[in-house]
């Protein structure tokens, strides 16, 4: 089958539960009411010409015919979704620092504008899902991969994984925690370093609970809050605000505008969730692993660097809300000593304070951008 220049076909595996981007939640619906409230930032959204979901009976695969198909709901059922849409370019490909700061501010903004009207969050903010394309002869930032957003309109959504998975990350965790005790300025044995991790390991299909549900994101985008040990919190707007943080920030530590590829950065590049959180933690607190981390930095972005710009500010402001974190951890060791219920009211303030602390108009107004267009 040919497609026009103009559009790209895409298939992907998702859960069978997973609801199709297609439907009212996902892409149709955000452009529809963007189009409507804030229209100029619809050529800032992904455009979905259609979409089609298949299962694995409807597409008469061989395990069909030989009927061993799992028909409890409990197993990992997928189905093969394909869709076609307007073709864009990837973002390694757009060659300039000025380019690239383009594209980021176009798409946090219509990122926060369709949180603002659908109430629709992305989740899964990475390099892998912001594209571009060229319109009159100026660059249009996109942000594309809809299909882990969340709907709000009820509040946050929490983000959970099957229990299996995540004893199976702490495992991990038990691994790595010795190299991960001390920041990144000592050799660290890495795997797969010429990857971006994803979101997690799958478990096989028989480990899988009924209608799985995962924390979403990729590993060295995600926020903090989202990688650390336990049941992860709620997924709130300003993690995908962090995310976008970390976006620029890979691409200042490893991205090359003549070779148009982007370098790991080697030390978010671990196994574990949890040790690519410490990774990330030991970035935001300590001089020397961010100077580790920016160590191949490009010319062109070596500006960026200098004390007052506009991402050391946004580093700063990300380390303060990290910080709050100390304040939570002594509240919990509080437990053994004081009312539960009053302890659990003042990790909900602190946790209060550090939602305040971090918000679209803040971000905007480090990056020297409007809010809006």
């Amino acid at each position: 089958m040919q497609f026009p220049k103009s559009t790209k076909p895409g298939s992907y595996q998702p859960h069978k539960s997973r609801e199709p981007e297609d439907k009212t939640t996902r892409i149709g619906t955000i452009r529809q009411t963007l189009a409507t409230r804030k229209g100029k930032n619809l050529k800032h959204i992904v455009d979905l010409k259609c979409a089609v979901t298949k299962s694995i009976e409807e597409m008469e695969l061989p395990r069909a015919a030989m009927g061993i198909i799992p028909d409890s709901e409990e197993q990992d059922l997928r189905v093969c979704r394909t869709l076609i849409l307007k073709r864009y370019e990837r973002l390694e490909a757009i060659g300039s620092a000025g380019g690239f700061h383009t594209v980021f501010v176009d798409v946090i903004r219509a990122h926060h504008w369709v949180y603002e009207t659908s109430k629709i969050l992305h989740g899964n903010i990475s390099i892998n899902n912001i594209m571009w394309f060229i319109e009159d002869g100026q660059v249009i930032g996109v942000l594309c991969d809809l299909d882990l957003a969340e709907d709000h309109s009820n509040g946050d959504v929490q983000s959970i994984r099957p229990a299996k998975v995540v004893n199976a990350s702490l495992l991990q965790e038990t691994s790595t925690s010795e190299k991960m005790a001390k920041p990144s300025n000592e050799q660290q044995s890495q795997t797969n370093a010429e990857q971006v991790p994803g979101s997690m390991t799958v478990p096989p299909e028989s480990e899988h609970l009924q209608k799985p549900r995962y924390r979403t994101g990729t590993g060295p985008f995600m926020a903090l809050d989202l990688l650390r040990e336990g049941i992860p919190p709620m997924h709130k707007y300003r993690h995908d605000l962090e995310s976008f943080l970390y976006v620029y920030v890979y691409t200042v530590a490893g991205y090359t505008p003549t070779d148009r590829t982007f370098r790991p950065i080697k030390q978010w590049q671990l196994d574990s969730l949890v040790a690519i959180g410490k990774a990330k933690h030991w970035f935001l607190t300590d001089t020397k692993e961010k100077e580790q981390v920016f160590a191949f930095t490009h010319e062109d972005f070596k500006p960026l660097l200098q004390p007052g710009s506009f991402l050391t500010e946004l580093i700063r402001l990300f380390r303060a809300v990290e910080r709050k974190m100390d304040e939570i951890k002594d509240l919990e060791d509080a437990r053994w000593f004081g009312s539960a219920e009053d302890v659990e009211a003042e990790i909900s303030e602190v946790e209060e304070k550090r939602d305040k602390m971090v918000t679209y108009s803040k971000f905007m107004r480090i990056l020297g951008a409007s809010e809006d267009m």
